[in-house]
């Protein structure tokens, strides 16, 4: 995660089964544990990035093609859930423009079969052979990013960077703003904002809604009390020093919380806010400091405080510097 910069991509590895009818059950769960994490990202507006070694040779490769494996049952291949679904003769029924995902070496190079498992002698001591090289390990890349025309691909095959695997590096670069969204150059001025996290808290105007929040805070507030007491004697001079990570654990559980008790699936908005440049310790901050060392910072969340007073609106709009 990029300091500063909400991060919206969601890097999803996965090994697979190389002979996945050796295990049915292992090889059907990988699939729905795929197809669970897809449907997550998209349900917290993230955009994910499968990559890793599939060991699902792509239906593409001319070169080194093993239909025995390629392409595997419905219920145990993850090609067919990146592509969309495979038709009667085993390719995508989708058109490339439409699929979910792509293959992004296949993307930067359509005639190209680049291998990342050389071939190798086999095990087998009554027929010892060499197996065929394949390209089992992938990057897939989202349907968005398919119109970036510097999305490069390759693979290290003379292991370049990496030499102690039996496999072969696979290099994929996307372009910043491709990727995040924006230029490179609101990255380098990240460190100078603080990105502000809104949620929804109209529920806890029921009586219910409260009390299930008030109950969940209060698990998470000793050791946020606890540190507290630990603060020095004489205030810092820097009161962001102690205060700052003590505020951040507490807008932390504050979310935990409304997110954990809330009726509906939260999704908080996000929007960014300048960060306050550093001062001089003030007054204000000598009196907040021996408030929270003589008596403890605690939240006052009784039934009859309104849910939508000035204080609590304030802390739930939990301001957290990621």
């Amino acid at each position: 995660m990029l300091p500063g910069l909400p991060c919206h991509t969601h890097p999803t590895p996965v090994y697979g089964f190389s002979n996945p009818a050796l295990h049915k059950q292992e090889a059907t769960a990988l699939a729905q544990a795929l197809a669970f994490q897809l449907s997550e990202a998209a349900r917290q507006h993230l955009t994910p990035v499968i990559l890793g070694d599939l060991n699902e040779h792509p239906w593409s490769d001319s070169s080194f093609p093993r239909p025995s494996h390629s392409p595997h049952p419905a219920d145990w291949s993850l090609h067919r859930i990146l592509t969309g679904g495979f038709n009667d003769k085993g390719l995508p029924a989708l058109p490339p423009d439409r699929s979910p995902f792509f293959d992004s070496f296949r993307h930067a190079h359509p005639s190209l079969d680049g291998f990342t498992l050389p071939s190798k002698l086999s095990s087998s001591r009554s027929k010892p052979s060499f197996t065929r090289p394949s390209r089992v390990d992938q990057i897939w890349l989202p349907r968005s990013w398919r119109s970036s025309t510097q999305l490069s691909s390759s693979v290290d095959t003379d292991e370049s960077y990496l030499s102690f695997s039996d496999h072969r590096l696979l290099i994929t670069s996307v372009p910043f703003p491709t990727a995040f969204g924006c230029r490179s150059h609101v990255v380098r001025t990240a460190s100078k904002r603080i990105l502000t996290s809104k949620y929804d808290i109209t529920y806890l105007a029921s009586p219910d809604g409260l009390r299930d929040f008030q109950r969940s805070l209060s698990n998470q507030m000793p050791p946020i009390l606890s540190s507290l007491v630990d603060l020095p004697a004489d205030p810092p001079t820097n009161p962001s020093s102690t205060l700052g990570a003590i505020l951040t654990k507490l807008h932390e559980a504050i979310a935990f919380s409304v997110v954990n008790t809330s009726r509906k699936a939260q999704t908080p908005r996000h929007s960014f806010k300048i960060k306050p440049k550093p001062r001089k310790p003030t007054a204000t901050d000598t009196l907040l400091h021996l408030a929270g060392r003589v008596s403890g910072f605690s939240l006052s969340l009784r039934p009859h405080r309104s849910p939508h007073s000035p204080h609590l609106a304030q802390l739930l709009s939990c301001s957290s510097r990621r």
